[in-house]
């Protein structure tokens, strides 16, 4: 079973997303981020300027790319460009809706920002996990 967690009014997600993914690399802890194009092409800028005294490893995934790069941190469009031959232990998921294969993971982490949209397409994502049995916690980061 994964452990889910969500951050939710997240003002910033991608700088959000840059210091949670610090953290979890400090751990020594691998990382696939799944999410759209756009969002992990601002991600991807965001990590390489958002802190000028550090640096996040991290492999932007294309489409139809046959990489096997050794960051700690990949980001792709969906869980098929990964293709490490063992599993990242957690998976930060900048979509809108459940990733097939999310159970693969020890940890899913959600960043979920202020809009009505994404708090609507977050609570379904919280019911879908909890009803699958999987531990859900829940983190305000800004009201």
């Amino acid at each position: 079973m994964s452990d889910v967690s969500f951050y939710t009014s997240v003002a910033e997600p991608s700088l959000f997303a840059c210091r949670l993914l610090r953290k979890v690399q400090a751990q020594g802890l691998t990382v696939t981020v799944c999410g759209p194009a756009r969002r992990l092409d601002l991600l991807d800028q965001t990590l390489w300027t958002f802190d000028a005294t550090s640096f996040v490893a991290h492999f932007r995934a294309k489409a139809n790319a046959d990489f096997d790069d050794p960051a700690p941190i990949w980001l792709v469009e969906t869980l098929e460009q990964d293709a490490r031959a063992r599993r990242p232990n957690v998976l930060l998921n900048l979509g809108q809706t459940v990733i097939q294969g999310f159970e693969s993971y020890q940890r899913v982490l959600e960043i979920i920002p202020t809009d009505e949209v994404s708090t609507r397409n977050a609570r379904e994502r919280f019911r879908v996990y909890k009803t699958a049995g999987h531990k859900v916690e829940h983190h305000e980061v800004g009201a």
